[in-house]
């Protein structure tokens, strides 16, 4: 059950997050990054919100997450599941799931909520009232 209780608190910071910052944490030429400066913050990703400052390196950007965990091994006790993390990853990194100047579309709401019925979790309060 603590397992499935860490899956949920990563889910929902993860999903706060995005919703929360409203927009995708990518460089001038689109790639997607850990770590970016925003048109109102400072930028980060689903998983980069997840890496203290204590943590981060610049190195780690361009590198996937199993890639990351590898080279990085302090970041793995952060992420109770690759699975879950590259699926929260993937809403963040495509483009589809973004509108142009208002955050999350409906379909990356959708598939932030088909995230969690996939991993047995339960929908964030914000994305399905």
């Amino acid at each position: 059950m603590a397992d499935q209780c860490a899956k949920q608190a990563f889910y929902d910071k993860t999903v706060e997050h995005l919703l929360q910052q409203g927009f995708q944490s990518a460089d001038s030429e689109g790639f997607c990054r850990y770590r970016n400066g925003g048109p109102n913050e400072y930028g980060r990703c689903a998983i980069g919100i997840h890496i203290p400052d204590s943590l981060y390196d610049s190195r780690m950007e361009g590198n996937g997450i199993g890639a990351l965990i590898r080279e990085w091994p302090e970041i793995a006790p952060l992420i109770p599941s690759l699975a879950l993390a590259t699926s929260l990853q993937n809403v963040h990194d495509s483009a589809a799931n973004w509108h142009p100047s208002a955050g999350l579309n409906e379909d990356g709401n959708h598939n932030l909520v088909d995230i969690a019925v996939n991993f047995g979790l339960t929908p964030h309060p914000l994305l399905t009232s």
